[in-house]
C-alpha cells in the first residue's frame, strides 16, 4: 500500500490540517450516529431503556477502552515502522501479528463479561427497575467484541500509515447502516436495548470489512524477529492505562447510579455529546500521534518539538471555543435527546453534567494530545502512569465528594481525574523535550 502521507518532511501545518480533516469528519459521523441512536432508543424503547444503556456503558467501556488502548499502543509501532525506510516493508506482517493478539484478548474479555456481567452490574448499584434491559444490552454488545477489536487495529494501522480517509469512509457507511438497523431491531423486532447492541456490533463488522481492502494491499513479508515483544512492549502499557482509567469511570458510574434513574439518564444523555465535545481534540490527538510516531521513527526530534507546539496551541484554542458553545446551548442539546414531560428531572441533570464537562474541556484536550505524543515518542510508561493518576483522582472524588457536594459529585468526579492526569503529562512532556534538546546540543 502506498503511504498516503509522509509527515517527516515539508510544512507541518498544511499536512496536519489535511490529515486531521478526515479524523474530524469521522468524529462528526460518530456523533451523528450517537445522536440518532439515542433518539431512537428514547422515543421507541422509553426512558428506562435509555437509562439501562447508560448504566451499562461504563462497564462495557472498561473492556472496549482496553482494546482501544492496545490498538493505540500497536499504532505506535505501526507509525514508527511506516516512518522508517528500513522497516517500512514489514508493516503488513507486523499488523497481522497485532490482529492475532487483539483477537485473543477480545475472546478472553467476552468470556469474562458473559460469566460475570450481571454480578458486576449489581455491584455498580444498577437499579432493579432497569436491570433486565441493562443485562440484555451488555450481553448483545459482548458478543461482538471481536469486531470492535479488529476495527481498532485496522483503523490504527491505516492512520499510522498516513491514511485517515479510509477509516472515515468505513465509518460513514457503517453509521448509516447502524441507524437503519437500530430502527428495524427496536421498532419492528421489539428488541429494545438488546437490539441497539446487535446493531452496533453488525455495523462494526461492516466497517472492518470496508477497511480490509486497503489493509490487504500491504506488503506481507517475513515477520521480523521480536515483533510480538515489540508490540506488547507498547500495547500492554496502553491497555493497562486505558483499563485503569475506565475502571475509574466504573467507580464514577456507581456514584451516578446511586442518585437514581433520572440522574443516570441525564448523565447518559450528556455523554452522548462527548464525541461532539471532543471531536476537534480527537482530530488533533490522532494527528499528533501519527506525526510524533513517524518523526520519532525517522529520528527527527526537533521536528517533533516544533510540531507539538503547534498541536498544543490548536488544542487549547479548539477546546475554549467548543466549551463556550456548549455552555450556551447545553439545555437545548439535552432536550433534543430527552424530550418529554416524564424526563424533566433528567433534562436538568443532563444540562448540568454537560456544562461541567465543558468547563474541564481544555484539560481533556491537552491530556489527549500530549499523551498521544509521548506514547508515540516511545514513552509508554509515562502514558501508563497518567492513567493511574486519573484513576486516583476519580476514586478520591467518588469517595469524598458525594458527602460534600451531593448530586454535583456525579457530574465532576470524572473531570477532576482529567485535570490531575493533564498536569502530570504536561510536566513530563516538557521535561522530556528539554532533556532531548540538551542532549542534542551536547
Amino acid at each position: 500500500m502506498k503511504q498516503e502521507m509522509d509527515m517527516t518532511r515539508g510544512a507541518i501545518l498544511p499536512k496536519a490540517l489535511r490529515f486531521a480533516l478526515p479524523l474530524l469528519l469521522t468524529c462528526i459521523m460518530q456523533q451523528l450516529y450517537s445522536m440518532v441512536d439515542a433518539v431512537i432508543i428514547k422515543r421507541l424503547a422509553g426512558l428506562d431503556a435509555f437509562a439501562a444503556i447508560g448504566a451499562t456503558g461504563s462497564l462495557l467501556w472498561i473492556v472496549e477502552s482496553m482494546l482501544m488502548g492496545l490498538a493505540h499502543g500497536f499504532g505506535v509501532v505501526f507509525a514508527q515502522v511506516a516512518g522508517s525506510v528500513k522497516e517500512r516493508e514489514n508493516i503488513g506482517s507486523v499488523a497481522r501479528r497485532a490482529a492475532l493478539i487483539a483477537l485473543g484478548l477480545a475472546v478472553a474479555a467476552c468470556a469474562v463479561l458473559l460469566l460475570l456481567g450481571d454480578a458486576l452490574l449489581l455491584a455498580m448499584q444498577t437499579p432493579a427497575r432497569i436491570m433486565g434491559q441493562a443485562s440484555a444490552y451488555l450481553k448483545s454488545m459482548t458478543l461482538f467484541l471481536c469486531m470492535a477489536a479488529l476495527f481498532n487495529i485496522v483503523g490504527s494501522l491505516l492512520r499510522a500509515n498516513g491514511d485517515s480517509g479510509t477509516p472515515f469512509r468505513a465509518m460513514l457507511v457503517s453509521t448509516f447502516v447502524n441507524i437503519a438497523l437500530d430502527y428495524v431491531l427496536i421498532r419492528f423486532a421489539g428488541m429494545g436495548a438488546a437490539g441497539a447492541g446487535i446493531a452496533t456490533g453488525l455495523s462494526q463488522g461492516l466497517a472492518v470489512a470496508l477497511c480490509m481492502g486497503e489493509c490487504l494491499k500491504l506488503k506481507f513479508g517475513r515477520e521480523p524477529k521480536g515483533t510480538t515483544k515489540r508490540l506488547l512492549r507498547m500495547g500492554l502499557p496502553s491497555l493497562l492505562r486505558d483499563g485503569v482509567i475506565s475502571c475509574g469511570g466504573g467507580i464514577v458510574q456507581s456514584v451516578v447510579n446511586s442518585f437514581g434513574v433520572h440522574v443516570i439518564a441525564g448523565v447518559a444523555a450528556s455523554k452522548k455529546y462527548f464525541t461532539v465535545l471532543q471531536m476537534c481534540g480527537s482530530a488533533i490527538e490522532g494527528t499528533a500521534a501519527t506525526f510524533a510516531g513517524q518523526n520519532t521513527g525517522a529520528g527527527k526530534m526537533d521536528r517533533v518539538r516544533k510540531g507539538m507546539r503547534l498541536m498544543i496551541g490548536l488544542a487549547l484554542g479548539a477546546s475554549i471555543v467548543t466549551a463556550g458553545l456548549t455552555f450556551a446551548f447545553a439545555d437545548g442539546m439535552i432536550a433534543l435527546l430527552l424530550g418529554g414531560a416524564e424526563a424533566a428531572e433528567a433534562l436538568a441533570s443532563g444540562a448540568k453534567a454537560l456544562r461541567w464537562a465543558a468547563a474541564f474541556l481544555p484539560a481533556l484536550y491537552l491530556l489527549c494530545v500530549v499523551r498521544a505524543a509521548l506514547q508515540n515518542m516511545g514513552y509508554a510508561g509515562i502514558s501508563m502512569v497518567s492513567g493511574f493518576m486519573e484513576l486516583a483522582g476519580r476514586i478520591a472524588s467518588a469517595a469524598f465528594l458525594p458527602a460534600l457536594i451531593g448530586e454535583t459529585s456525579a457530574y465532576v468526579a470524572e473531570e477532576i481525574g482529567w485535570a490531575i492526569a493533564m498536569a502530570y503529562l504536561l510536566v513530563s512532556y516538557f521535561v522530556k523535550i528539554r532533556a532531548l534538546s540538551t542532549a542534542k546540543r551536547k
